[in-house]
């Protein structure tokens, strides 16, 4: 077995179009002795058109998403554990390119990359990607992580694009974090731990877009996951983000003054979807401070 060898870990809710175009994009780059674990909550009677000598399908109906991270890490034979999500599209030759990374950084415990987008077509889609951008601050060069490293840095490892070596891994995901920020509170621990983490901006995944609806749902998830970061990891009673604060007043200054003066002004379709989402992120992190008893604004 070589240090390069993958274990993909690619947890999903059902087998979709969507995941089998991944899956099939993986496999024409893939080495003989690399995997695709699939962990499947709601697994459909017939598999044989999923079949594939790359992949091997568990069906775990009722674990949470980070006790289904950590199934894939136990059931996994390599070395060099990689974590995709069923929405997130790899670039040409990313497996390659791990696998490069991982040769280049012995060091490294782990790596990130840049997320892109599907389809960037559409006004919404554009939208998206730039309100990512704003809340995860991707827009930075590659760089190494550590411990002393911004804070802001630290939200660039995610697991819809992660790498991870095994032989380091003996923290596994918190059941404390069950179904969302899991990836932080692992990459937050790690970073404690002196432990030095690579971002590779060239090192591409294509999220697949959502609708504003299943936006504003993400979003009131990340802001819970929010709160809970700030209370284990920075054990803070209060905590407020400034940039996004004033984002969210502005819009809704905009909001004021359109419904003043009706007749001169309207607000663009972004701009009301700005305020939906930043609403949204803000209602979880309102929910998650009084879940978890601190102010995260």
């Amino acid at each position: 077995m070589k240090d390069t060898n993958i274990s993909i870990i690619l947890p999903t809710l059902t087998i979709n179009p969507f995941l089998i175009k991944i899956i099939n994009h993986l496999t024409e780059h893939i080495h003989s002795n690399d995997e695709i674990i699939l962990l499947v909550k709601h697994l459909p009677n017939n598999k044989k058109p999923y079949l594939n000598p790359y992949v091997k399908i568990f069906q775990i109906p009722s674990l949470n998403l980070a006790e289904t991270r950590n199934y894939g890490i136990k059931n996994a034979k390599n070395s060099i554990l990689a974590f995709l999500d069923d929405d997130t599209y790899p670039m040409d030759g990313w497996i390659k390119y791990v696998q490069n990374l991982c040769d280049s950084h012995k060091n490294v415990i782990g790596f990130g990359g840049y997320f892109d987008f599907y389809n960037t077509k559409t006004l919404l889609n554009k939208f998206e990607k730039k309100l990512y951008n704003f809340i995860i601050h991707q827009n930075v060069s590659s760089r190494f992580l550590s411990k002393s490293s911004n804070f802001s840095d630290w939200f660039l490892i995610r697991t819809g694009n992660c790498i991870i070596r095994k032989k380091h891994h003996k923290i596994l995901f918190s059941k404390q974090f069950s179904n969302c920020g899991e990836d932080l509170d692992l990459i937050f621990r790690l970073l404690k731990k002196d432990y030095i983490f690579y971002y590779d901006s060239n090192l591409k995944i294509f999220h697949k877009h959502k609708t504003l609806k299943s936006l504003c749902k993400e979003y009131f998830k990340f802001g819970i996951a929010s709160a809970n970061l700030t209370k284990v990891h920075f054990q803070k009673i209060i905590s407020i983000d400034i940039q996004e604060l004033r984002l969210l007043f502005y819009f809704l200054f905009r909001l004021g003054v359109n419904i003043l003066r009706i007749k001169k002004h309207r607000m663009a379709k972004v701009e009301i979807w700005w305020l939906f989402t930043l609403i949204s992120h803000y209602l979880g992190k309102i929910y998650g401070s009084m879940k978890f008893g601190i102010i995260r604004l």
